[in-house]
């Protein structure tokens, strides 16, 4: 049994002519599209996450753009280019259009869900904010950002109720990085 399983792999790998290394360069890869058009954006998401931790945001935004008109359907793209135009002192509207588009490809990412909550919020959206942040907490949430995110979603809720305006800060500790 485990022979002639072996021998239909075999078989299969040879017939689809996909080597090991091939599944391998295709790991992260989310399926639609061209792979190679995908593997061909890597390196300008790569250098555009080297800026963003040198701090050099315009050059990371411009990186972040080449990556997605190489292949616009990766939504930490999307994502990390919100980021950049927030830290770069963007606009926005900017950084919101490309959260919304981060979370039209992949909805279940909790941090874009944070991060939209966070640039509607500071614009005064605050019932958009809100609902932005209840969908991030619908989602699988670390414990420890979890309780961050609830405490935001209560300023919010303050706000929305005629409280004070608090500076609603970003999650500091939350790794950001993929």
């Amino acid at each position: 049994m485990r022979i002639a399983m072996l021998l239909i792999i075999a078989l299969m790998t040879v017939t689809i002519g996909v080597s090991a290394q091939e599944i391998q360069g295709k790991e992260g890869f989310p399926g639609v599209g061209s792979i190679e058009q995908w593997q061909s954006s890597r390196p300008e998401f790569q250098a555009g996450m080297a800026d963003i931790k040198a701090k050099q945001y315009q050059r990371a935004i411009e990186h972040f753009n080449a990556a997605i008109t190489l292949y616009s359907y990766e939504h930490k793209y999307y994502f990390h280019l919100g980021r950049a135009i927030e830290a770069s002192g963007g606009k926005l509207e900017d950084a919101e259009a490309a959260y919304r588009h981060a979370l039209s490809l992949k909805s279940s990412d909790w941090r874009a869900w944070h991060r939209l909550s966070s640039v509607l919020y500071v614009q005064r959206k605050y019932s958009e904010s809100r609902d932005a942040l209840g969908s991030a907490l619908q989602l699988d949430v670390p414990t420890k950002d979890r309780l961050k995110l609830e405490t935001e979603l209560k300023t919010i809720t303050s706000m929305m109720n005629g409280g004070r305006d608090l500076d609603m800060q970003p999650l500091s500790d939350v790794d950001e990085s993929d």
